[in-house]
């Protein structure tokens, strides 16, 4: 896990020599993952040079198959999530609660990941004077990076999870 400068060095040092390096480093996504370890006095180019890719994960929770029931979401559910408007809507699923999930109307849980990889554009975004968050996150979405809430919004859509459950961990 690398929570200080001293840990980050080090595991630098390894990726420099060759060693795969796999961490855990605490940030809200992907991309301030990059800030992070500049804010711990990683330079852009050592972060440019060793990382291949960072990987954004959560756990949400999946709707019980014995109780799941359909719904429509509310104007207001829709803008909520930026999604496009349709004129028959969205229709997502939602556990009403039994006995096998215990009237939670969740059972087990699934995962959702953002993947940035280190692309040319992302290197460039990179060597820029002063990087900032903003510049990575549109380099990585240019690369075709899905976020954790779009990830989430997708398993809401394939029937997995509930629109409040994505609400609450994204």
């Amino acid at each position: 896990e690398i929570r200080d400068k001293e840990t980050v060095e080090a595991a630098i040092q390894a990726a420099l020599t060759g060693h795969l390096v796999l961490s855990t480093l605490h940030t809200n996504d992907a991309p301030s993952s990059i800030i992070r370890l500049m804010d711990l006095g990683t330079p852009a180019f050592l972060i440019s040079s060793t990382i291949v890719g960072i990987v954004a994960q959560r756990l949400l929770r999946k709707i019980c198959q014995h109780c799941k029931a359909s719904r429509s979401l509310t104007d207001a559910e829709i803008e909520y999530l930026g999604l496009p408007k349709r004129p028959k809507g969205y229709t997502v699923q939602y556990g009403e609660g039994c006995v096998e999930c215990r009237g939670t109307g969740y059972k087990g849980r699934a995962g959702i990941f953002e993947i940035l990889d280190f692309t040319d554009r992302m290197r460039a975004a990179l060597s820029s004077p002063k990087v900032e968050l903003a510049d990575v996150q549109e380099a990585a979405k240019a690369d075709g990076m899905l976020s954790l809430r779009q990830c989430a919004i997708k398993k809401m859509m394939e029937g997995i999870t509930t629109y409040e459950e994505v609400v609450s961990v994204t």
